[in-house]
This record gives C-alpha cells, sequence and structure tokens, in this order.
C-alpha cells in the first residue's frame, strides 16, 4: 500500500509539473512573438521560467525518482520530454546546453518558428537575376533537402546551376528531376573539381546580374532568405553579403567532431585573430545564440563564408573569382580579401537565417583534412601575409574593428622606475588599449594568447625568450650603454628615446634607429611609432644559422647585422630571420626578403618580394634554385653572367661589402707582423703553410686547427670578437687572405678583404680575378710561396708603401663598397617589385 501511495503522490506531482511547464511554453511563446519590441519583457519571462525548474514540486520529483530505483526508469522516460523542454525554454531555443546532446525535432521546429516570427517580411521578391550556384558529390540527401527548401524561397528571380562532381548516387538525376518553380541547369563533371574550379565553372555560364553560392548542406529557414539577402546587397558600394548560419539538430547521430551544441549558431561571419604572427580568419558566433540581438542584424563584417554568400557579379569578376590555390578551405575568405581589396563592402545579413549541416561536407579522412588545412594556410600566408598583418595592425592601432572587435594588447615590462610603468600604462589604456604588466620569462610567468607588442623599460630584460610574434618595442630612459651591450638589442624592432643624445647613442652604437618620444605618458607618440613602423616597407633578411646559440660564430650573422643597420638608415625595419624561422609566420610578414645564400635554400612567398644575394657557395646555385626569386643578387660577375644566361629570373652583379663604423683605424690591438683570420674547416690552407715556412711571426685565428694543420705555436686563439676585429687588422704589419678553391675559381672576392681595407690595414693575397679593378690595386697579389716570402720581406721593411696601399684600398672600400650602398642598390630594385607583389 505504501509503494502504490507513493506512486500516486510522484503522479500528482508530474501532472503539476507539466502543468507549470505548459505555463512556461505560453510564456516562452509570448516572449518570442515580441522580441524585438519588448526585449526586457523577454529576459522577465525567461526568469519566470527559471524559476519554474526551482520550484518545489519539480525538485521533490525528481528527489523521490532518484530514490526509486524500479519505478526511476519508467518516470525519466516520462519526465525527458519537459526536462527538454525547460532547457530549450531557458535558452531561448537554442537548443541542448551540452556539446554533442541531441536536440528534438519539435525544439529544432519551435526555433525556427521564433527565428521567423521576430523578422518583418523582406521588402522586394523580385529584381536582379540571382543565380544560385551549389556545388555536390554524392550528396544526394543533402541536394534533393536543399533544393526542396530552396523553391519555398519567395523571391522569384532565381536561377539554380547544380555543378555535380563525378557523382555515383543519383544525385544529377535528383536535381534534374524534382519539380522546381526555378529553372534549374545541371553541370556534369567526371571528376571531384576544386571548389574555386566548380564555382568559378558555374559562374561563367550564369545569367545572373548576382550570384549566390550555397553548400549543399545548407536550407533556408525563411522563404524572404534570399530577398534579404538582395536587399543589403542593393547599395553599389557592398560587393557581397552573407546570412546567419545555424546548426540544426543531429539527424541521425552526433556530427563527428562536433564543437558546438545543436541549434546553436554557427556562423555571423569572419573576422581575423591577432593571436597568431599572421592574423588568421576564425569563424564569429558559433556556439552563440542564434536569437541574440547581434545574430539578427545587418553589420559589416571583414569576411564572409561562401556556404551562403550572395556576390555582386561584376565584382566576383573583376577580382577572377575564387582562387585555386586553394583546396576546399579559405576560397572564400581570400575572396572576401580581394573584394575589400578593390573597394567593396562586405555586409552580413542575421534576417537570412539558414540551418547549416555542417560536417556534411567535410572530407571524411583526416588525414586529409589536415593535409588540406595546412596547405590551406601557408596558401593564406603566400597570398595575404604582409598585406594583412600590417592592415590589421594599423586598425587595432587606432580602435577599429575592420578585422577584429579585440583591442590591442601590450604587455610593459617595467624598469627604470615603477612610476614610469604605471605612467605608461595608464596612457596607452586612455586610447582604449589592453594593457598587461609584464614579469621576467624566466619567473614562469605565461603571456596571453592575445599579447600583441612588448615594451620593455628593464635593459636586463631578455626579449629573445619571447614569442617571434610580438611586437617587441625598447624604452630606453637612461644609461643607453646597458642596452647597447646587450645581446639581443638589434632584436628589438622598435627603440623609443626621450632625448637626442640616446637617439644618437643608438644609431651609432647599434643596428637601430631610435624615435624621439618625449614621454612615457605620451601614449599618442607610442601609438603613432607603431603605427610608422607597421606602414614602412619592412624587410626580413634569411640567414642559414640553425639557432641562436651558435649565431656569433658564422660570419653570415655579423654580414646580415651590418645590412640591417643600412636597411634600417634607409627607413626600412628589418628582421633577422635564422634558419628555424624561415617557414614560420613569422617571416611571413616583411614586404621584402633577402635570402642570403649559405647551403640551404628557404621558401619564397607570392605576397613578398624575394630577393636573392648570393654571396658564396657557388656549388649549390642552379637555375632552378634561381627560377623562385624575383631578383637574384651575386657577389661575382663572372658567375652572374653565366647564371643570367640559364634563368628566367634576372641576375645582376652585387659585390660584397663591409660596415664602415665597425671596421675602422683602431691601431689598439696586438702588432703581429703577419696575421691570418679564418677557420681551417678541418683542412689545410695555402697561405697559412706559405707564411709558416717564411718564419715571420704568424699569428692564426680561428677554429679547427689541429696540431696536423698548423705548429699549435702559431694558433692564437679560435676566434676574435667581431667587435673587436678592427683592432686586429689595423694593428697588423700585414693581414692575409686567401679564397676557397671554388670562391677563386667563380670570382667570388672575400669579404674578409673588405673588412681589413676598411680598417686601413695593408693586405697581401692570393690572386683572383676582377681584385685590381675592386680595389684600386691597394692589394697585393702573390702566385707561389717564393713570391709570398719576398713581398713579405719587401713590405715588412717599407711602412710607407703599406700605409699609402693602406689608405688607398680604404678609399676605394668607403667609395663603392659599403652596405649603405648595397643597400640602396636592394631598395631600388625591391621598390618596382613591390607593386607586382602587392597585385598578385
Amino acid at each position: 500500500m505504501n509503494e502504490l501511495k507513493r506512486i500516486a503522490e510522484l503522479e500528482a506531482q508530474i501532472e503539476r509539473l507539466e502543468r507549470d511547464l505548459g505555463q512556461a511554453q505560453q510564456l516562452r511563446r509570448e516572449a518570442v512573438a515580441a522580441r524585438d519590441l519588448q526585449t526586457a519583457k523577454l529576459n522577465r519571462s525567461r526568469e519566470q521560467l527559471d524559476s519554474v525548474r526551482r520550484r518545489r514540486s519539480v525538485r521533490v520529483a525528481l528527489s523521490v525518482s532518484s530514490r526509486s530505483r524500479p519505478i526511476v526508469d519508467a518516470f525519466r522516460r516520462l519526465l525527458a520530454g519537459p526536462r527538454r523542454a525547460v532547457r530549450t525554454i531557458r535558452r531561448g531555443g537554442a537548443g541542448p546546453t551540452a556539446r554533442g546532446a541531441q536536440a528534438s525535432a519539435a525544439a529544432e521546429l519551435d526555433l525556427a518558428a521564433a527565428i521567423r516570427a521576430g523578422l518583418e517580411p523582406a521588402s522586394v521578391d523580385h529584381g536582379p537575376l540571382v543565380t544560385i550556384v551549389i556545388l555536390n558529390r554524392d550528396g544526394r540527401a543533402h541536394l534533393e533537402r536543399c533544393l526542396r527548401a530552396v523553391a519555398t524561397t519567395r523571391y522569384r528571380d532565381v536561377e539554380i546551376i547544380v555543378v555535380d562532381n563525378g557523382s555515383t548516387d543519383g544525385s544529377p538525376e535528383v536535381a534534374e528531376g524534382l519539380d522546381l518553380p526555378f529553372p534549374v541547369t545541371v553541370i556534369r563533371n567526371s571528376e571531384n573539381r576544386s571548389f574555386s574550379d566548380a564555382n568559378d565553372q558555374a559562374a561563367a555560364v550564369s545569367s545572373g546580374e548576382l550570384i549566390c553560392f550555397l553548400n549543399n548542406d545548407v536550407d533556408p529557414i525563411t522563404e524572404d532568405w534570399l530577398g534579404y539577402l538582395v536587399e543589403t546587397i542593393a547599395p553599389p558600394d557592398v560587393a557581397a553579403v552573407g546570412a546567419r548560419l545555424v546548426y540544426p539538430r543531429h539527424r541521425g547521430g552526433a556530427r563527428g567532431g562536433a564543437r558546438f551544441a545543436d541549434l546553436t549558431l554557427q556562423h555571423r561571419g569572419v573576422a581575423f585573430d591577432r593571436a597568431e604572427a599572421v592574423p588568421m580568419p576564425r569563424v564569429m558566433g558559433a556556439g552563440e545564440d542564434p536569437l541574440a540581438p547581434f545574430a539578427v542584424a545587418v553589420e559589416e563584417r571583414p569576411a564572409l563564408t561562401a556556404a551562403c554568400l550572395l556576390v555582386r557579379r561584376a565584382a566576383f569578376d573583376a577580382v577572377g573569382g575564387f582562387a585555386t590555390t586553394y583546396d576546399y578551405g579559405l576560397e572564400d575568405v581570400d575572396l572576401c580579401l580581394n573584394l575589400r581589396a578593390t573597394g567593396g563592402r562586405l555586409l552580413y545579413d542575421g534576417r537570412a537565417a539558414l540551418w547549416h549541416h555542417e560536417s556534411a561536407t567535410r572530407a571524411a579522412d583526416p588525414e586529409l583534412r589536415r593535409a588540406r588545412v595546412t596547405h590551406n594556410r601557408e596558401a593564406y600566408l603566400d597570398d595575404w601575409g604582409p598585406r594583412i598583418y600590417r592592415d590589421a595592425l594599423l586598425d587595432a592601432l587606432a580602435g577599429g574593428n575592420r578585422f577584429s572587435a579585440a583591442p590591442f594588447h601590450v604587455g610593459i615590462v617595467a624598469g627604470w622606475g615603477d612610476g614610469a610603468a604605471r605612467g605608461l600604462a595608464d596612457a596607452l589604456a586612455a586610447l582604449g588599449w589592453r594593457v598587461s604588466h609584464l614579469t621576467r620569462p624566466d619567473d614562469g610567468a605565461s603571456l596571453e594568447p592575445s599579447l600583441e607588442a612588448v615594451i620593455v623599460l628593464d635593459h636586463a630584460y631578455d626579449i629573445r625568450d619571447l614569442p617571434r610574434r610580438l611586437v617587441e618595442i625598447a624604452w630606453i630612459g637612461d644609461t643607453p650603454g646597458d642596452w647597447l651591450a646587450r645581446p639581443w638589442f638589434d632584436d628589438f624592432d622598435i627603440v623609443l628615446a626621450p632625448n637626442a643624445e640616446i637617439v644618437e647613442a643608438v644609431r651609432g652604437g647599434s643596428a637601430k634607429t631610435a624615435t624621439l618620444v618625449p614621454a612615457t605618458t605620451d601614449g599618442a607618440s607610442v601609438r603613432d611609432a607603431i603605427s610608422a613602423w607597421a606602414r614602412a616597407t619592412r624587410f626580413g633578411l634569411r640567414v642559414g644559422i640553425p639557432d641562436r646559440t651558435v649565431a656569433e660564430r658564422w660570419g653570415d650573422y655579423y654580414f646580415a647585422r651590418a645590412l640591417q643597420r643600412s636597411l634600417e638608415r634607409a627607413g626600412h625595419p628589418t628582421r633577422l630571420h635564422l634558419l628555424p624561422d624561415w617557414s614560420a609566420p613569422v617571416a611571413a610578414r616583411e614586404d621584402v626578403t633577402i635570402h642570403l645564400l649559405g647551403l640551404k635554400e628557404a621558401p619564397t612567398r607570392r605576397s613578398q618580394v624575394n630577393l636573392l644575394w648570393q654571396i658564396s657557395h657557388p656549388d649549390v646555385a642552379t637555375p632552378q634554385l634561381y627560377d623562385h626569386y624575383d631578383h637574384v643578387f651575386v657577389a661575382s660577375d663572372p658567375f652572374a653572367a653565366r647564371m643570367a644566361a640559364r634563368t628566367t629570373a634576372p641576375v645582376t652583379p652585387l659585390h660584397q661589402a663591409t660596415d664602415p663604423e665597425r671596421f675602422r683605424p683602431d691601431p689598439t690591438g696586438p702588432a703581429h707582423e703577419l696575421l691570418f683570420v679564418g677557420n681551417s674547416r678541418n683542412v689545410r690552407r695555402r697561405i697559412v703553410d706559405d707564411a709558416v715556412s717564411t718564419g715571420h711571426d704568424l699569428a692564426v685565428y680561428g677554429g679547427r686547427w689541429r696540431p696536423d694543420l698548423i705548429d699549435p705555436r702559431f694558433v692564437k686563439g679560435d676566434r676574435i670578437p667581431n667587435d673587436e676585429l678592427r683592432r686586429y687588422y689595423s694593428s697588423a704589419a700585414i693581414v692575409l687572405n686567401d679564397h676557397w678553391h671554388d670562391m677563386r675559381a667563380e670570382g667570388f672576392i672575400s669579404n674578409r678583404l673588405y673588412d681589413a681595407l676598411a680598417c686601413g690595414a695593408f693586405v697581401i693575397s692570393d690572386h683572383i680575378d676582377g681584385i685590381e679593378a675592386e680595389f684600386d690595386d691597394a692589394v697585393v697579389t702573390y702566385g707561389d710561396r717564393e713570391e709570398l716570402a719576398r713581398l713579405i720581406e719587401r713590405y715588412l721593411a717599407d711602412p710607407d708603401e703599406r700605409r699609402w696601399r693602406g689608405e688607398r684600398g680604404r678609399a676605394a672600400v668607403l667609395a663603392r663598397h659599403t652596405f649603405d650602398a648595397r643597400a640602396r642598390d636592394l631598395i631600388a630594385t625591391a621598390t618596382p617589385l613591390l607593386l607586382v607583389a602587392r597585385s598578385r
């Protein structure tokens, strides 16, 4: 009897629950009907609905059912429907809260009704002809559902083109057999053509003034969806309009890899995430409430999806349609960026609502999906790297939202006084920026992914521990020598200084140029400095050094730093990219790349000007390598002429050079009679052997000089720091130079000659064609051991002749062979090529 009584009580409680839920559903229907005009009332209704779930009768019913195990399973089935309804009501029709949970058919119908109820009818049902293009491959069920839904469209001036990519499931016959109110053309391809090819194929034979690209897994929720889009694209400056896409319920089970709940928003436009080295497209709105005011809005967007995209035919043709470099991914983003680049506006119209069965269009093979993602990401970086980075950064600095609504995020590292850091933070926050205070990386502080720039006020803060994607800014308050002594100083992108003295110190002691910013409380000046950096034509230097720990032992590193100094002084911010960064997105941001050719080939990108400067290793040069570049420079006249006849790339000579501010007369080093600076590479070097035989004081500095290669008493050190070399060159009576066999045979003159002569040194070298003209006969050359011995004896006895030749050689180098001169040649070549790169 007690058990029956408990069952009766539970049944009564369930009746009360159903009555309460019925009242709640009525409240919801009333709220949805008045959504746009009575938002406040809707919110109050939802609060009332929340209270239903908290009522004692509901709690008691659930409690009793959980304690009555034999009865609970039966009554759980009775409660399942009302409980899902409560969740649906509480979410405003947005479906289940749990990812992967499946919504009911009734909830989907309720959401569709709510979407329709909040909309006024479209003002047009006819007008310019719209060609609806639908791609399909073995998607018969999706295609049929899509076409039947499109058939209800109230806008009447429509033609449909179905492009079938080799289906074997009868899809073409279904499309041709349906009785639709619009003419349907089916293009049958024998193979699975790319998204771009197939859509461009349909566009080429279409008749519409407007083209609507529509996925076969998309079906309209409202009859006026197309009318809304046509209304919105009417202004002549609007190039394309996108729609509100909503996840439907999972028919036949959960979507594979579903990230968001049923009946939530899938798309309300595309924004660009600046948290990566190059801003990447990200879907806006995924998982959000599809009934929210922002989901229904008509607003400008950075980009749109081609799952449903209405495009003005003339604008589509003007940019060449969809690019064929993509493989089922980012074609639409590329199209939108091209439309914007020609002045077209992109609008999102949330009134046009459609279901999107998103997973239906994804490749089933995970490996294929990953390969496509990688390929498309690289294609996007190739096409848009410098431009999207510059435009998105400038927009963020100015507080705009053309690419993202996220504020510019900068971190500050305190140094010369916490007060300065606080004043700077307040000034930047006043610009609308987000400001964070950072600690040292070795303190274990994590950097937020949204961080975009770091301003360092502490000279001891090692920026090499920061992600390379950040804009790194040094603010030197005082003691510039402490800053310039840091090995990472030349890695700063921007240097700020409070007075002219510090500006001059930076110029004289580094590869950087400083910007004068009077006070840390001047946020506008900081913004202007970063904006100027972003607007400038920026260069990237690629050097084949494996990692930073060995960089200072590579001659190419100092070559690159000297070139960086000259480019920066010419107004072009420049970054060095070591081997690990060559393929990274951070190296896709600069407008011009210069690859200092070593043993590795660097990647090239379409949106950049790609220059190759071959200063050594003639054995690795091939016509195929040269063909990848927009222009090739070679540090040898005969080799340049020979390669120019074998490649499609322009090839011109550009000789080696020196930095006269680093290499200058400074006779404060050890006074060696004979000085040779160079590594052995584990082989004997002829000029060293020949010099040893003379019996004169010989000093050799370099690595890998084993005892079987030279008497250890001649080896004075494994290296000379680069900033000390001038002292050694200037102080030696004779500097010896030689060439590796392949370099001499191909006419590549050693860089050692340029540096030593810039110091006013007297040099004896082995002979190489062109050396006399290069240095105005300042360098003495020899042919064999006996001649070298005679020359050494002669010139050691004639210091005036040595001095005269040293001065003559220095004058030749300063007049023609500085990095400033080489930078001018590189800039002059790159400038017209930039116009071509930016039009690709």
